[in-house]
């Protein structure tokens, strides 16, 4: 399959013998949108001007991930040097790390015990 060009408004539409599909302009959808609906083991990620995993979803461990491509959790918040913040939704866990994994964990109150432990 040869590579296709469209041009659209005066920016660039291409899909490769792929079919990767590239949109060298912006793009603007002014309705809902679903990425990877048939749930396939596929990444999806997003760059800012200077960190190519800004927005990064780990398509087959089901984790997202902030500023890395490489998400602990469910939610991960990388911040460089300074350290991280995870969430594990499997036991109600939110973790914030310095930057030589010393951290402190903070559980969510349950129906059981309703105080909020830090430790």
């Amino acid at each position: 399959m040869a590579k296709g060009i469209l041009n659209v408004g005066g920016g660039v539409v291409s899909v490769d013998a792929s079919g990767n599909f590239t949109v060298e302009t912006g793009l603007i959808a002014d309705g809902s949108s679903v990425f990877n609906e048939t749930g396939v083991d596929v990444d999806f990620r997003i760059e800012s001007d200077d960190n190519a995993n800004m927005f990064f979803v780990d398509g087959g461990n089901d984790r997202v991930g902030i500023a890395t491509a490489a998400p602990d959790d469910l939610l991960h918040v990388f911040s460089g040097s300074a350290g991280s913040v995870t969430a594990d939704a499997s036991c109600d866990e939110l973790v914030v790390e310095g930057s030589g994994d010393t951290g402190i964990s903070i559980l969510a109150p349950n129906a059981s015990n309703a105080d909020i432990h830090f430790g």
